[in-house]
């Protein structure tokens, strides 16, 4: 599922204009009003087919779906050019038909994020067979299995990186506001939430597997922060700051290890993400970033190579970090439901766009990714 971000191109002869925020192509000619007319039309259809006393609360629900629909498009400032193809207006009756029978606003919303998301037209085939089944179940679902939905593509689709802090602590306290905002009512027990969400084609089920634990995920995926990195006052700490130095960044690139007394490391959340560097100033407590090149990578590396490799000193490092973890109270109930279950799940595209839609509902601002 690519980003949500437009590009408009024109070809020959066309003329683009801006109309408030949406964009509009003459060639397509599919406008506001007219993308009404059509959604209209296609409510008008289902009437005939809906005894005549729940007409009324079946169009109010419709009417809303593409209300929700237009805010996101004018927000993202996506076209309507979808509202031409047919492929998308059978997906549009799915939707309609979905929320003619929702109850719950969330739904009304998950429908129109997937709408939203199917506007996309490089999508592949089982991304879209995936979304349209996305919308037929999605009134189907109990909240808390739309919430394990959620916490599954959180937990498989987003990765840490450098601006999660350059501590431990900035870390986890990023990592447990996420799954708070996800985690809004109590875990389901039992097997009976499994059993609908595998007849629902949203998960595939594996009872010979079992989930790696939490803290210990999460800790492998922070290699920047949970290492041993170098001993204050070794050798190959007098090598890291003379490597540093060479390529231009200095030793205050090198920060405390929180894990390890007497060490100190980079501030990297991910040891293999250079993307960007946050650096900080001996008593300002604001935190800069530089966006390192070619020659302070390869520095970076040659620091990164230097690091302690003791297994002892590694499985303290691991230790501390999994006693800290706990103590993030989220993290912590994630961590034991997880470790109670028996066996394994993951999620079908089905599962994933309606795990994406949510988490983008649960958290505004998170970016989009592609689903698979």
């Amino acid at each position: 599922m690519d980003k949500f971000a437009q590009t408009q191109k024109g070809g020959d002869n066309s003329n683009q204009i801006l109309a408030g925020t949406i964009f509009v192509n003459n060639n397509i000619g599919i406008t506001e009003e007219r993308a009404r007319e059509i959604f209209s039309s296609e409510i008008a259809q289902k009437m005939d087919v809906l005894a005549v006393e729940a007409r009324d609360t079946a169009s109010a629900r419709m009417l809303e779906l593409f209300s929700d629909l237009i805010s996101r498009v004018k927000k993202c400032e996506k076209d309507l050019s979808s509202f031409g193809d047919p492929a998308f207006l059978q997906n549009v009756r799915i939707a309609q038909d979905a929320a003619a029978v929702s109850e719950r606003k969330e739904d009304i919303e998950t429908l129109a994020e997937l709408l939203m998301a199917r506007m996309n037209g490089k999508l592949k085939r089982a991304t879209k067979t995936g979304i349209r089944r996305a919308m037929e179940i999605a009134p189907e679902l109990e909240a808390d299995e739309l919430m394990v939905l959620t916490i599954m593509l959180f937990y498989t689709k987003y990765t840490p990186n450098n601006k999660s802090g350059i501590s431990v602590e900035h870390y986890l306290n990023a990592l447990d506001d996420y799954f708070k905002k996800i985690i809004q009512a109590d875990l389901p027990i039992g097997n009976r939430w499994l059993q609908h969400l595998t007849i629902l084609d949203a998960v595939i089920v594996e009872h010979l597997s079992s989930f790696v634990p939490l803290d210990e995920y999460y800790g492998k995926s922070a290699n920047g922060l949970v290492c041993a990195g170098l001993r204050v006052g070794s050798q190959e700490h007098v090598n890291a700051v003379e490597i540093l130095n060479q390529c231009g960044m200095g030793a205050e690139c090198l920060v405390p290890n929180d894990l390890l007394p007497g060490f100190v490391r980079l501030p990297l959340v991910k040891s293999d993400d250079f993307s960007f560097l946050p650096i900080t100033i001996p008593n300002i407590p604001k935190i800069y970033t530089m966006r390192p090149n070619e020659k302070h990578i390869e520095g970076l590396k040659k620091v990164i190579s230097l690091y302690g490799k003791d297994s002892k000193l590694l499985n303290q490092v691991k230790a501390e970090f999994a006693k800290r973890f706990s103590q993030y109270g989220t993290l912590k109930k994630l961590k034991d439901w997880l470790a109670n279950r028996k066996g394994w799940f993951e999620l079908t595209s089905v599962g994933e766009a309606l795990g994406y839609v949510n988490a983008r509902r649960c958290i505004p601002g998170l970016p989009a990714i592609e689903l698979e």
